[in-house]
């Protein structure tokens, strides 16, 4: 059951400038909540929707959240829905969709932030279906700036991230939403895991152009804590095979045959963080999932090798090599950044 909480701020029509809606689901985030919604305050005047599904959290989430729409400045509309009871991310997800009005989407993540005037930097863009960007990765105390390829289409775009040269984060692109109602591009509902792939995929399948803008504009914040790969729960995996399968389905329909290697290649790129974690367990789950991809190993065009060896030692069992492997890749990559 949803009860909307707030709408307020409602913003002037601008006729020159294209109306954005940043969708922000919400779980239990006061921590870094500040830290996000402050960022938007950094946008100058451009006029924006702001939509926030505050996803049941027990936390004091929902304070701040209608603490910031009460005090948020003219030029942003706020909508904050509550959601009486936990549905996960990919629910949030489509139901922040459902209430955005803007020309463009954009996703913020409630431990991540922009940095100021990126709005701005998008909206002076030729339009086009999808626009991509640079983003600074921050981990343990340090940030690095990590460089968007140059796909000059969807499609060279949608190989690029079956092949691992390019990242699926949903946070990392704007999108016309003319491009999603028209498309019907959505998120499956209880799979949380995955959902960004699934959702993005579609619209890169769908989109007809697409740009990259090489300045970072948002700020993403891993931790070991909030990895898949050391929070293993068997469900994880079962979402990431429904969410990947329905991508599948969609890819069938629309391309046939000649996607076999593009799925295939996709589904090497998605087990390969499992061999990357020193840990025996997440070794044998790279086995059980999605083993008919296997046979594509040889010729998955990843831009390092190593990342064959590492899938054909796990294929023969070697995980004494991966071990090796992960030890000195993990001492070269602290000397490196």
């Amino acid at each position: 059951m949803l009860q909307l909480m707030c709408i307020c701020n409602n913003i002037p029509t601008v006729a020159t400038t294209p109306f954005i809606s940043v969708l922000m689901p919400v779980y239990n985030g006061e921590k870094t909540l500040p830290r996000s919604l402050d960022s938007l305050l950094d946008q100058g005047v451009i006029p924006f929707e702001l939509v926030i599904v505050n996803d049941c959290s027990t936390d004091h989430t929902q304070a701040l959240l209608e603490q910031f729409a009460k005090n948020a400045p003219k030029n942003i509309n706020v909508k904050v829905i509550y959601q009486e009871e936990n549905g996960g991310v990919a629910k949030a997800r489509n139901v922040a969709l459902s209430h955005a009005k803007g020309e463009y989407i954009l996703w913020l993540d409630a431990d991540d932030y922009y940095v100021p005037n990126a709005f701005e930097k998008l909206l002076a863009l030729p339009k086009s279906d999808i626009i991509g960007y640079n983003y600074y990765l921050q981990s343990e105390g340090k940030s690095r700036v990590i460089d968007c390829p140059h796909p000059n289409t969807p499609k060279s775009a949608f190989r690029m991230v079956s092949e691992g040269k390019m990242k699926w984060n949903l946070w990392a692109f704007m999108i016309k939403r003319d491009l999603i109602v028209k498309h019907n591009i959505h998120f499956l509902s209880g799979h949380n895991m995955g959902e960004d792939l699934y959702f993005m995929g579609q619209a890169l399948l769908y989109a007809q152009d697409i740009q990259m803008l090489h300045q970072p504009m948002y700020h993403y914040i891993i931790s070991n804590e909030s990895s898949l790969t050391n929070n293993y729960r068997p469900k994880h995996y079962d979402d990431i095979m429904v969410n990947v399968n329905g991508l599948e389905q969609i890819m069938l329909r629309l391309k046939g045959k000649e996607t076999n290697d593009e799925i295939n290649f996709l589904k090497l790129t998605l087990k390969l963080p499992f061999l990357y974690t020193r840990d025996h367990k997440q070794y044998k789950m790279w086995q059980h999932l999605f083993p008919e991809a296997d046979q594509f190993i040889d010729k998955y065009p990843t831009p390092h090798l190593y990342n064959r060896w590492l899938q054909k030692w796990a294929l023969r069992g070697q995980y004494l090599l991966i071990d090796l492997f992960n030890m000195a890749y993990s001492v070269a990559y602290r000397l490196r950044y």
